[in-house]
């Protein structure tokens, strides 16, 4: 006797809310423990060594891996068992950290052995990334896909705003030796929870590669020939570039300046606004789980960009020449407001475009377009980062920052007609 097509129906929904449940909880733990321990190291190496250098040095370690590996794990991602890497990566991060107890114990805790750890822990959360994110359109189906990622921003914002509040609080009182052991426990317990999840309960789609063996630079480059023959994948890749760039130029670098030095709002209130970015990750997490199904992809990406446009220049009216605001409680909640709407923009259009992404590519090559999607994005963000630093020193700070939503406005315009006469072509062509 056969199983009734409304049983099987309730056993792949249970299996799917299980694997719901195990993913949320299994990121939540290794993202909080992760955030925890990122900041209570950054503040130990400056307590230790009270240098900016030691510090910077800290977060080029952690940015470097990413660049190096991601080719490499999106083809690790695309040929071996996902679940596998997925798990044995964090399993190998926990007692990656649980060895440096250990050792910090006995040898004690030098700088040189936090930039090894540092260093191998970018290089086995790089391969973790990028498996998990290829890994993701199978654990549910396609109708829940845009759900999950939804539930990832809001953990991963979550875990932002509570990380460095915990680890500030913790760090007076604990030992940094037993931040080191949390977050090893921490990593194992994700990859225990990680071990429960069906990475096989969505079937991708599956496009046929050449059958002889081939090397991994060969396998890279296949990936690349994969993304440039789809144009809706160059043009998804190409919003994150452009959207890195905006966000590192017209917001990262001058946001802080002028509300530090030209503004001089007080220090207590820096972390308020910063903290408002995070809220709005949530809040747009929020609105596009609710309303996100009805809405055409591409039309969220452009018009969330031209609000972080608009955004821009609302930061710039503060500054301009002869405006004045002698009330800092009223500037405080201006750019409250304003980095809260940012928040969700962003958000907006990183889930719309990842879930997209995640649905057109093919399963055995989603790795690889993952992985230089990440790349790119880690290479562009210092270089938006770099000319920013150099136009603030240059420009009066209200013309950096309208040059800037030019810059979007136009790069948005340029992309969203390309796209659309891509969609006219497909219509025609169907």
């Amino acid at each position: 006797m056969t199983d009734s097509p409304n049983i099987i129906s309730n056993k792949q929904s249970k299996k799917e809310s299980r694997n719901f449940l195990l993913y949320s909880l299994g990121l939540l733990v290794s993202l909080f423990g992760t955030n925890v321990y990122t900041f209570t190291i950054s503040l130990y190496v400056l307590k230790v060594t009270g240098s900016g250098l030691s510090f910077a040095t800290t977060l080029v370690l952690s940015t470097i891996p990413v660049v190096l590996i991601n080719p490499f794990a999106g083809v690790l991602a695309d040929k071996l068992n996902r679940k596998i890497l997925v798990v044995s990566m964090d399993l190998i991060n926990g007692i990656l950290f649980i060895g440096l107890f250990l050792f910090s114990k006995y040898y004690g805790l030098s700088l040189a052995i936090i930039y090894i750890s540092t260093f191998i822990n970018n290089c086995f959360t790089a391969i973790f990334n990028v498996s998990m994110d290829s890994a993701m359109p199978n654990i549910v189906s396609k109708n829940n896909l845009m759900k999950l990622n939804s539930i990832t921003k809001i953990i991963i914002s979550i875990t932002m705003i509570l990380g460095p509040m915990v680890g500030g609080i913790f760090f007076a009182f604990i030992n940094i030796k037993t931040f080191i052991i949390i977050n090893g426990l921490s990593f194992l317990l994700s990859g225990i929870t990680e071990l429960f999840i069906d990475f096989q309960y969505s079937k991708g789609n599956i496009i046929e590669e050449k059958s002889e063996k081939l090397t991994f630079y060969e396998e890279v480059k296949e990936g690349y020939k994969y993304i440039l023959g789809k144009f809706d994948i160059v043009m998804m890749i190409s919003i994150f570039i452009i959207l890195n760039f905006a966000i590192g130029f017209s917001i990262q670098v001058p946001l802080p300046f002028v509300i530090n030095d030209v503004l001089q709002i007080s220090t207590k209130y820096f972390g308020i606004i910063q903290s408002m970015l995070a809220i709005g990750f949530i809040l747009g997490a929020l609105v596009i789980n609710r309303y996100g199904e009805k809405w055409v992809h591409y039309k969220v990406i452009a018009s969330m960009c031209i609000m972080i446009g608009i955004t821009t220049v609302l930061m710039a009216i503060p500054v301009f020449p002869g405006v004045s605001f002698s009330n800092e409680i009223i500037l405080v909640i201006y750019y409250c407001f304003i980095t809260m709407i940012l928040g969700g923009s962003i958000s907006l259009i990183d889930i719309t475009a990842t879930t997209y992404l995640q649905i057109i590519i093919a399963d055995n090559f989603r790795g690889r377009v993952m992985s230089l999607q990440f790349s790119l994005v880690k290479i562009i963000l210092p270089l938006a980062l770099i000319l920013s630093g150099f136009a603030i020193d240059f420009m009066p700070i209200h013309v950096v920052l309208l040059f800037g939503s030019f810059l979007i406005f136009m790069s948005v315009i340029i992309w969203y007609r390309k796209y659309l006469s891509f969609i006219n072509l497909e219509i025609i062509n169907q």
